[in-house]
């Protein structure tokens, strides 16, 4: 919240000025290595594997890459899964050429089960029953990615691919091989978010739905075990 009404943070100046909505270097540089410094330390030590899903607009499929020392290459990957299309710009590491992980893979639960986690936690950020609809800005994203044809073929397929990935999850659930939690109503905040009191209500409700569910997770993860 601190930061949230910081023009560097998110704003219409910062994607003139840098090509970004979100300015990468204030997200990725400035925040966590002099504002509010990120504890490298503890996220090394800690035995909790994290992978980053990026989309490569080369080829149209998911990247997945594991995280381990938030080092500057840590970031640089973060970042190029939180690169929404359109309004970021092009994020290129290691011959890659990356976007936002959601575009080919929104909910990577099949992912991480071919990585070996068959007993997964699914946090949804949509109520139940939500539907994902075709995207608006498909011509737009035909005009600005024309050199990318795979990335566009995603797009227009993203919903369909997004749907089908709720009905399994769905399955999954109903045959308690997976837990899921998910938001009771729809959250009330917009991307990029300037209203302190929204960014904490969220939180608060993200919070208190975490701590009524410690229990069911407990016992989820025993029996997986």
């Amino acid at each position: 919240m601190e930061y949230c009404q910081d023009w560097r943070y998110a704003s219409l100046r910062s994607f003139l000025f840098t090509g970004d909505l979100y300015g990468a270097d204030f997200c990725y540089r400035e925040l966590p290595r002099r504002l509010d410094i990120f504890d490298s330390e503890a996220f090394a030590a800690s035995p909790i594997r994290f992978w980053a899903v990026c989309s490569d607009i080369d080829t149209g499929e998911s990247v997945y890459r594991e995280c381990k020392d938030a080092s500057d290459d840590d970031l640089t990957w973060i970042r190029a899964g939180a690169s929404m299309p359109l309004v970021s710009r092009i994020v290129s590491i290691e011959g890659r050429h990356l976007l936002d992980g959601g575009i080919t893979d929104s909910i990577p639960v099949k992912a991480f089960a071919r990585l070996g986690y068959p007993h997964s936690i699914v946090i949804l950020t949509q109520p139940e029953g939500y539907r994902k609809e075709p995207t608006k800005l498909l011509g737009l994203m035909k005009l600005r990615y024309r050199k990318y044809p795979e990335l566009i073929k995603a797009m227009a397929e993203r919903h369909i691919r997004y749907n089908e990935t709720l009905d399994h999850i769905l399955a999954l659930e109903k045959a308690g091989e997976i837990l899921v939690i998910r938001p009771e109503h729809p959250l009330d905040t917009k991307a990029p978010e300037h209203d302190r009191a929204k960014l904490k209500a969220v939180y608060r409700h993200g919070r208190e739905t975490g701590e009524a569910w410690l229990r069911r997770i407990r016992s989820f993860l025993a029996e997986g075990r």
